[in-house]
Formats: C-alpha cells, structure tokens, sequence
C-alpha cells in the first residue's frame, strides 16, 4: 500500500500523484484525482482538480468542489446563501432574474414561458 500522494503503478511501484492532484487513484489505466491539492477545485465528473471550473459550473469554495449549474443554459452561476442565480446565461439567452432562468432572447417578438419559444403572438395566459 502507497502512503498519501502517492499511487500504486502498473509496475507495483508506488508513483507520485500528478500536478494538481493530493490523493489518486488508477482506473482503467488512468490515474484520477481523489482530492485535490490547496488552491484547486474538484471535478467529480472526470476526477480532475482544476485552478478555476469551467462554463456550466460554479466554484464552491467550502468544500473546494466545481458543481454543475443547474440553471438550464447558464454559463456562468453563484449561489449566495441558499440562492442560485446566474451570471452569464449562453448567447441567445438573458437571465430573468424573477423566474431565475435563462431564457431566449427574442428581439421584436414575444417569449412564450410555456413553451420556452419565441413567437409572434401568444394567449395572454402563455406570456411572461
């Protein structure tokens, strides 16, 4: 068994953990992070530690971890207290910060929350 930062090899000799990783592990050949070493945040999805988290994601600092937007065709979110919201929605969206969504830009026409399309014309129940 390796101490900490350190991984059993394919050759049985303990290696050290690579670049940005404190603990790791090998899967299928690859050597994926367990934690992270400080300054970096965690990506659960493919076992990474990056310096900042990519669009879709947001960096939660307590416990060092990217979490993934769950603002539909957000970019860019942050949570305060127990609020989501978003910052960067993608383009052809803007945020609408009363719903919290990001939604369709639809220039001249009318944006129908029913059906998360741009129209010409909607029933006065479809518009927002």
């Amino acid at each position: 068994m390796c101490s900490s930062g350190l991984y059993m090899s394919n050759q049985w000799i303990c290696e050290k953990c690579p670049g940005n990783c404190k603990e790791c592990f090998v899967s299928n050949s690859q050597i994926l992070c367990s934690s992270c070493k400080e300054g970096f945040f965690y990506v659960e999805d493919n076992k990474t530690c990056v310096e900042t988290c990519d669009l879709g994601f947001r960096s939660n600092t307590d416990i060092r971890q990217c979490i993934e937007c769950s603002i539909m065709f957000c970019n860019d979110c942050s949570q305060e207290n127990s609020s989501l919201s978003c910052s960067q929605c993608m383009d052809g969206y803007s945020y609408d910060a009363v719903n919290k969504i990001c939604k369709l830009d639809c220039g001249e026409k009318l944006y129908n929350s029913l059906r998360g399309i741009c129209v010409d014309q909607c029933t006065d129940e479809e518009m927002v």
